[in-house]
């Protein structure tokens, strides 16, 4: 049978919160008491700054769904024989009872034959505060108290939590003043003793809720107070941009706060440029001494720089120390800055890169730019334009004689293929002052088959006497069904004969397996006008061992024009056991003695 110990309260948001994520080393609920006035108010801005409160305090839903939360339902607990606190709302019958904790797993004092927790019960009340006495299994007892939440006139709420460590923590919120504090106790087996503080307080702006007040404290048991370690003091402007941050530590001497550092922030009209000045604190001549600068400035909408500088003691003057500007939308720097302590200003180290997008064209343009001491700015160096990451067009520029800006100098034209992933022809143009306009220089050509391989490549040169391309040299090339190289040709320009030359050639055999079984070398005899063999080898490859069973080297034979066996080298496991020569004599090999 249930021994019931009813308790009703009427139970704030953040309890039932807490309530429906207990597991087995959970807190004790927060059980404050409050007047249902939520149904009745508007969603005032008193309401809205204690929302922000919650959210601060870990809360995560909507505004809507908080409102819903703080409408009052009351809750009861019950202590099962079975040492299990439970909860229900009351309106629910009792099959409804959900499990808040098991009691067993707290500890009570430090005994030789351990003290468990035997019950907990409500024995008193007094205004909004309600005693509560813990029942140990060796009989001896111990109290605590729970504040509930006052009401919605004074606007304090506060939320107590336990956890079977024996700690506890005492969260208040003070919606009229805007203020947030939380309490650490730790249980000495006799009563809660206090271990650390944190107090913040909030200011409202535009709706929002910004911290101007952190402050944090350790409880001193020899000193019988709380002892500062940290504080911190915020300030912004009516835009919420933050304007001042200072930091605070604590003098044992004195007993009270002390400055340490503080940072300065200040803003353009158009929120463009921010500057950040930081100062430490000078003790012995009580003064503000500035440390270090930083400054960042939107130059367009994507590209902003970041200058970093340190104060100097000795010039009385701030120094740069780093500088660079990025791209806000791909996270890179795109230009480097170094200090020159002679001329006290920023020099452009490298080069620049700046990239966007044509929306007409869809092309993408990049310029290169270079450091100019007579400009002392970025000069453009070069300009790409690029589709499908393929360059479309290049221009180089050479700069003037004072370096205060560029003129016309190359630049390179590639016509792609219809995936516009390849190359059909690329032409270089140099620029002429003279006709103030670009003039050929060279040409390469590009033709390719099904397998996307390169089927014919050649490159020109521009005659200005002639008034015509020129050929250099050409690369013809075949495959196989399988895309594999068999031919390669190459030849010259003969400006004498005015056509293409041969230059060399290579032909290669693959057996099914794709293993190049042959391979072949000529060069072009000008004497006989036809190919003249250089290198042959015929394989027998290991398809096991990728290596080869047989190779067989060919000298070429003027007399007959043709290829005659030279020597012939057997292997084993990538091992060559046997080597030969050919006899012209017998017609056959004869193996070499090792």
């Amino acid at each position: 049978m249930k021994k019931k110990k009813n308790i009703l309260g009427l139970i704030m948001a953040t309890s039932v919160f807490l309530l429906s994520g207990c597991g087995e080393n959970q807190q004790i609920p927060n059980v404050p008491s409050t007047p249902n006035t939520s149904q009745k108010e508007d969603n005032n801005g008193e309401q809205y700054s204690i929302y922000l409160l919650a959210v601060n305090s870990g809360y995560n839903g909507t505004y809507e769904e908080w409102l819903e939360s703080i409408r009052g339902d009351v809750i009861v607990l019950n202590l099962t024989e079975s040492n299990i606190l439970q909860w229900k709302y009351s309106l629910e019958s009792d099959e409804k009872y959900r499990t808040l904790l098991d009691l067993s797993t707290l500890r009570g004092p430090k005994g030789d034959t351990g003290n468990g927790i035997k019950s907990i019960e409500k024995t008193s009340s007094d205004g909004l505060i309600d005693t509560y006495t813990i029942t140990f299994t060796d009989g001896t007892t111990s109290t605590f108290n729970v504040t509930n939440a006052s009401s919605s006139e004074d606007g304090i709420i506060k939320d107590i939590s336990f956890n079977g460590s024996g700690e506890r923590q005492d969260n208040i919120f003070d919606t009229v003043k805007n203020e947030f504090t939380s309490i650490r106790y730790t249980y000495n087996g006799e009563e809660f003793i206090p271990s650390s503080m944190k107090h913040e307080k909030y200011k409202s702006i535009m709706g929002n809720s910004y911290p101007i007040l952190s402050e944090y404290f350790n409880w001193s048991t020899t000193k019988n107070m709380w002892i500062g370690s940290t504080k911190y003091e915020y300030s912004f402007d009516e835009k919420g941009r933050y304007t001042l941050s200072c930091r605070y530590s604590w003098s044992n001497d004195i007993d009270e706060w002390i400055y340490t550092e503080k940072t300065e922030t200040t803003y353009d009209d158009e929120n463009s440029i921010r500057v950040g000045i930081s100062f430490s604190w000078d003790y012995e001549n009580k003064k503000w001494v500035p440390t270090q600068k930083y400054e960042r400035v939107q130059l367009t909408d994507d590209i902003y720089s970041e200058a970093e500088y340190r104060w100097s003691q000795e010039t009385n003057e701030w120094a740069g120390y780093s500088k660079r500007e990025s791209n806000e939308n791909y996270g890179s720097t795109i230009a480097s800055y170094s200090w020159s302590t002679t001329e006290k200003k920023w020099i452009g180290i490298g080069q620049k890169e700046m990239g966007y997008l044509d929306e007409e064209t869809q092309q993408y343009i990049v310029d290169v730019y270079a450091w100019s001491s007579g400009l002392d700015d970025w000069l453009i160096k070069k300009k790409t334009i690029k589709h499908n990451s393929y360059e479309t067009e290049e221009i180089n520029y050479k700069w003037t004689d004072d370096q205060k800006s560029t003129i016309n100098f190359q630049k390179k034209e590639t016509v792609l293929d219809s995936s516009y992933e390849k190359p059909l022809s690329e032409i270089t143009y140099v620029w002429s002052t003279e006709a103030n306009d670009w003039l050929y220089s060279s040409k390469n050509e590009h033709e390719y088959c099904s397998y996307d391989n390169e089927t014919y490549s050649a490159s020109y040169y521009w005659s200005t006497s002639e008034n015509k391309w020129i050929g250099l040299y050409k690369e013809e090339y075949e495959y196989n069904s399988k895309g594999r190289e068999t031919m390669h040709y190459s030849y010259n320009w003969s400006t004498s004969e005015n056509k293409w030359i041969g230059l060399h050639k290579e032909e290669r055999e693959y057996n099914s397996n794709g293993r190049q079984t042959m391979y072949s070398s000529y060069n072009w005899s000008t004497e006989t006008n036809d190919w003249v063999g250089t290198n042959k080898y015929t394989y027998v490859p290991d398809d096991l061992s990728y290596g080869w069973i047989e190779k067989i080297s060919y000298d070429w034979s003027t007399e007959t024009n043709d290829w005659v066996k030279d020597r012939k080298y057997e292997y084993k496991n990538g091992y060559q056991i046997a080597e030969y020569y050919w006899s012209t004599e017998t017609n056959d090999w004869i193996q070499v003695d090792n």
